[in-house]
């Protein structure tokens, strides 16, 4: 299932028998006084009975906010948020990502393919202004284009982080301060080597998906191999005994076939029950083939 079920907590609620409106916590406490028989006038112009079902209505209405808004909502990945998502996190060893910048190389041309050309560090490679902003590269170290090389890659970080600078070739192409011997920047395919990222409950949510997609994946594999098992068999000495702990280790050291291969591999188990074990064990017959 790819597509996030749509699920309403209040109707949730609701469809147990709880009351989870005024309206409806009133009517049914108004007829539990009648049945009891306890309080005869249930009026709403009775002082009484209107500050009885205040004092009723109210906390009831308090628990069954929190069980829908907080409770409930907060035990699925998928509408949880803030402390507890991180806690649902925590809970299957999950470690939220911090906030990372965008990085990868941009092209530098120079303006002579016969000289040297440093570009230095810190140098700024801006985009057009987009919905308002304008997103920025930063050249993370010197680097020099030596002669007879027209242009060359050159490493370069987002000025800030988030996903907002894993733009598209092309995007990035200004210089806002000129570079002596460069005649032209600019991004081309594939020049996003690692994509940045903010640190939102929205990465965490991404991360916890991943977890269960990786776990599933696991679990299929483990079934795999559990049926490639099936079938199987292998030749194996086979003691089981009982009684005190003394005698059964007198038999277990007098019945070895082979003393010295014996801690080859070993497996004890112990138990009330270990009928089940037994059950896949026999006798080897050299006949059958098994």
């Amino acid at each position: 299932m790819t597509d996030k079920p749509q699920v309403d907590f209040t109707e949730v609620v609701k469809a147990s028998g709880m009351p989870v409106t005024d309206a409806e916590l009133k009517a049914r406490f108004t007829d539990i006084a009648a049945e009891e028989g306890l309080i005869t006038n249930t009026s709403r112009m009775s002082p009484f009975w209107r500050l009885v079902t205040a004092i009723i209505t109210a906390p009831v209405l308090w628990l069954a906010d929190v069980m829908i808004n907080t409770v409930l909502v907060n035990m699925f990945v998928a509408t949880a948020g803030g402390q507890m998502l991180r806690l649902l996190a925590w809970a299957v060893n999950v470690t939220p990502k911090p906030a990372s910048r965008a990085e990868g190389v941009i092209r530098f041309t120079k303006e002579s393919a016969g000289a040297d050309v440093t570009v230095q560090a810190g140098t700024r490679i801006q985009t057009e202004r987009i919905n308002g902003v304008i997103y920025e590269l930063v050249t993370v170290a010197d680097f020099t284009i030596p002669a007879g090389e027209a242009s060359a890659l050159i490493p370069v970080r987002a000025s800030d982080a988030g996903a907002a600078w894993n733009l598209a070739p092309g995007y990035y192409r200004i210089l806002p301060v000129a570079v002596t011997g460069i005649t032209q920047a600019e991004s081309e395919e594939d020049w996003l080597s690692e994509a940045g990222a903010a640190a939102g409950l929205d990465v965490l949510k991404a991360q916890l998906a991943a977890f269960g997609q990786k776990r599933d994946a696991m679990l299929a594999e483990i079934a795999t191999g559990l049926s490639d098992l099936q079938g199987k068999s292998a030749r194996a000495w086979v003691f089981t005994g009982g009684g005190d702990v003394v005698t059964t280790l007198t038999q277990l050291a007098r019945d070895i076939p082979q003393p010295s291969a014996v801690y080859s591999a070993a497996v004890m188990l112990v138990g009330d029950n270990l009928e089940g074990i037994k059950g896949m064990i026999h006798e080897y017959k050299p006949d059958a083939g098994a």
